[in-house]
């Protein structure tokens, strides 16, 4: 599994980090292109993320084929779900990398707040699915599958950790 995020997480926050601030006479032409061209990269990277997360789930969840298009239905919908807080939480990161290094103490306050309602708009999408998810598989099968998005989720903040700088 580990081999499908390295480069995802990798190119979304090496993008986010690696921007140049923009001066001259164009900049907001130039800014709003640089927007434009993140928020391309962003919807790509997260479909290919959308992508791999879909296959490692087909590799390593075995469920009976008479409940496989049932549950492959609910698992696009919930993956468009996460997909819609992925594209927020970017944009969360491009604040944090805008703001780099210049935190006001208000600044600093509304980054972490923000993060941690990022983190419980996840928890309550899982809780949301996850009667949905119980009703098509198994106890057994439901844990399985979401041990596999803990461990997903977990690889993806490991390579964004490294690369995130911490704020100074």
């Amino acid at each position: 599994m580990r081999t499908f995020f390295p480069a995802i997480a990798a190119a979304i926050v090496s993008l986010s980090f690696s921007m140049t601030a923009i001066a001259g006479g164009h900049a907001n032409n130039a800014a709003d292109q640089q927007k434009a061209e993140e928020a391309a990269m962003v919807q790509m990277q997260i479909s290919m993320t959308q992508a791999k997360r879909q296959a490692v789930i087909a590799e390593n969840l075995i469920i009976d084929p008479a409940k496989a298009e049932s549950f492959w239905a609910l698992y696009r919908e919930y993956s468009n779900e996460r997909a819609k807080l992925a594209e927020e939480e970017f944009k969360l990161l491009v604040r944090f990398r805008d703001q780099l290094g210049s935190f006001t103490e208000e600044q600093a306050k509304a980054i972490l707040d923000d993060h941690l309602r990022m983190e419980q708009k996840y928890t309550t999408l899982k809780k949301r699915y996850l009667s949905r998810f119980r009703r098509i598989l198994t106890q057994k099968e439901t844990l399985t599958y979401f041990q596999l998005e803990n461990k997903m989720d977990a690889i993806l903040d490991y390579e964004m950790a490294e690369v995130i700088p911490l704020a100074q």
